[in-house]
């Protein structure tokens, strides 16, 4: 890949957008659109809307590539050395190595909406497939060759120890992945760790109670509760038991087929393991959801817990599953600390304050933001909310 021919950046955005049509409406690997949605809700579990979502979002990355990289520029930087401009003197905005490998997940496809801005900047990209869903991976890569960047992407099957020769390769690395991946690589400067999000919502006193109950079921249930942006953890300034029985009424009301992800029966017995060993004052646990020819529906699981820093506010788990805690200001805030995503529902300053003084949290929203369905704010144009 190092010594493949190169191509024009140009020529690499208007591949990419070739690849777009392909990936979203042809044939790619012999699976059809909506048999790759079929196929890849079969296998793990999430609403077939939320796959069929993603196919529609990352054809629209692809499509509009050049716009999302301008976006993410200095202003009045070039990002094309083979830009006339160049010789006259600019600011190059550019990438610092040439190979990039990305390890990734398995939890959802929407991963497979980022790497493709390495792409858009020249890198040749070694993308290594989840062994639970490779389909993604798959299809995109083979739209990406179909279109002419073969020399560009790679789809590499491997196993752990094939993952650990590609970050060894690679001049840089993305890797998706839990504690054991953190644990491993976190001193690595190669390499970018996408780990647990720990995404959480805090709920303020002059919150309209009705109105955090519904943002908070939006945002558990975002990406069938398997995403890194699905809430794990809602810290309450009140009482957390009655926000608890609230939220599980919400969830109650929900189209369970529309929303809520499908296990397999050792799927479901390990997770109710896990949740009973707890003993915890738990609303509304109903993991065995309705039983269908695809398996069991991962209802929503309600913990309530009554300790500001107990540890099941960091717990997270591959299906929509929070912990209600109250807020307790400065206890509070070291939960919070490393968190993706921590949304605040309130206007009072001195929790406002607090939360934005901690620089170790990745993106903070204020408002009524149910961040998993905040498409607008991950598209070029739009004022986002994160900070």
């Amino acid at each position: 890949m190092r010594i493949a021919p190169r191509l024009r950046l140009d020529e690499i955005h208007v591949a990419m957008k070739k690849a777009a049509i392909i990936y979203s409406s042809e044939n790619v690997a012999g699976l059809s659109p909506s048999e790759y949605v079929q196929l890849v809700h079969r296998v793990i579990g999430l609403p077939a809307g939320i796959i069929e979502r993603s196919l529609t979002e990352i054809s629209e990355v692809l499509m509009m590539m050049p716009e999302i990289i301008k976006a993410s520029m200095p202003h009045g930087a070039i990002w094309d050395v083979d830009d006339e401009r160049v010789a006259e003197g600019c600011a190059l905005f550019s990438r610092r190595a040439d190979v990039l490998a990305v390890i990734t997940g398995g939890n959802g496809p929407g991963a497979h909406a980022l790497w493709p801005q390495a792409l858009a900047f020249g890198y040749r990209i070694l993308i290594k497939p989840s062994v639970r869903e490779p389909f993604t991976a798959q299809r995109l890569v083979a739209s990406l060759e179909q279109a002419g960047l073969g020399n560009y992407v790679a789809l590499i099957p491997t196993d752990h120890q094939g993952a650990d020769e590609m970050v060894s390769v690679a001049d840089l690395s993305i890797i998706y992945g839990g504690q054991d991946v953190i644990n491993k690589y976190y001193s690595n400067p190669r390499v970018l760790i996408q780990g647990p999000g720990h995404s959480k919502i805090v709920v303020g006193s002059d919150a309209n109670i009705d109105e955090a109950v519904s943002l908070v079921a939006r945002s558990v249930t975002a990406f069938g509760g398997a995403a890194c942006v699905s809430a794990s953890a809602v810290l309450v300034e009140g009482e957390p038991a009655d926000f608890g029985k609230r939220l599980s009424e919400a969830f109650n009301q929900m189209d369970a087929e529309e929303i809520f992800p499908l296990g397999s029966l050792n799927t479901t017995v390990l997770l109710q393991k896990s949740l009973y060993s707890e003993k915890r004052n738990d609303e509304d646990f109903r993991l065995f959801g309705d039983q269908t020819s695809l398996g069991y529906v991962l209802r929503p699981h309600v913990t309530v817990v009554d300790n500001p820093i107990d540890p099941l506010i960091q717990r997270e788990l591959p299906f929509p599953c929070v912990t209600v805690a109250p807020y307790k200001n400065p206890d509070s805030l070291q939960m919070l600390s490393k968190s993706l995503v921590v949304t605040v529902f309130s206007k009072k300053r001195e929790i406002l304050d607090s939360i934005f003084s901690d620089t170790t949290i990745s993106n903070i929203y204020v408002g009524n933001i149910p961040y998993g369905f905040q498409d607008a704010s991950r598209r070029p144009g739009s004022e986002s909310p994160g900070a």
